[in-house]
């Protein structure tokens, strides 16, 4: 579907609405903590991921929505304990 003009989203309409990647994306759902904040249309990712991976992808996966300036990854990598 193409919604013209295009119309970005927003901050309400962001914060309220995970973006389809993040709402797929296994690695924002195994963070042991997790958070996503906007404020002038720049999206902040905070936690805790498991792998490097996850939180590349936890980012990339934010730029889905429309309208953003910026994303701040601030989502800290820690192993699980237990596996090697």
């Amino acid at each position: 579907m193409k919604v013209e003009p295009a119309e970005a989203d927003n901050d309400g309409e962001i914060t309220g609405c995970p973006a389809p990647g993040v709402e797929k994306d296994r690695s924002f759902h195994h963070a042991t903590t997790s958070a996503v904040s906007v404020r002038e249309h720049v999206v902040t990712l905070s936690g805790v991921v498991t792998t490097e991976e996850e939180r590349h992808q936890v980012e990339y996966d934010a730029w889905i929505w429309s309208g953003l300036r910026d994303v701040v990854n601030r989502l800290e990598v820690r192993r699980r304990r237990g596996r090697t």
